[in-house]
């Protein structure tokens, strides 16, 4: 299996920190993004992405990457994760195009569980 590769969509840097910790190793690649045209940037610049994980609000406390998410799903057929600490922000982005969802401090679990069930396939 080649390397998995993840964008992790998130404006505090805090949790692109320990996601990194929790998660590195040598068959992953983990991408950090902070703002919306970041992440548009690497996800153009990265056509490998095998797991995108979005966070429902980056500069704000209203989810502002509907269209992001929209946009990412148009060519990304992966798995796809909304993130927030609030339940209806990701139903939302879920709405929008994410297929699966998760609070913050749960995502690693999450990943870990997709990046299995990946080597089986």
């Amino acid at each position: 299996m080649s390397k998995i590769t993840i964008l992790f969509v998130e404006s505090r840097g805090e949790w692109h920190r320990i996601w990194g910790e929790i998660l590195k190793d040598e068959s992953r690649a983990l991408f950090h993004a902070s703002s919306i045209d970041e992440a548009e940037e690497l996800f153009l610049e990265h056509p490998e992405i095998d797991i995108i994980a979005m966070s429902a609000c980056i500069s704000g406390h209203e989810p502002d990457t509907i269209q992001l998410v929209q946009k990412m799903r148009q060519s990304f057929k992966g798995p796809m994760i909304a993130m927030s600490s609030i339940l209806v922000h990701r139903k939302t982005l879920c709405e929008a195009g994410c297929n699966l969802e998760s609070e913050k401090l749960v995502l690693p679990d999450l990943v870990l569980k997709i990046i299995a069930q990946m080597a089986m396939q």
